[in-house]
């Protein structure tokens, strides 16, 4: 089973902003080790997964159809 949480649910879930847990997702070196292990934690206990849809809706480009 898939659980949908969104980027803004893991920033409440880890006391961080949502700019934070983005930078973790998208492996930036700009976050503190804590803060990236303690988001890292609740992104694998959630099984999360970035939306491709999503993704592609902020990259502006299209997902490949299959």
């Amino acid at each position: 089973m898939q659980n949908n949480l969104t980027i803004k649910e893991i920033a409440k879930l880890a006391n961080s902003s949502v700019s934070t847990v983005s930078r973790v997702i998208n492996n930036s070196k700009n976050v503190s080790e804590n803060t990236r292990k303690r988001i890292q934690t609740i992104i694998d206990q959630n099984n999360f997964q970035p939306s491709m849809i999503a993704r592609s809706m902020v990259s502006k480009k299209l997902i490949p159809s299959r």
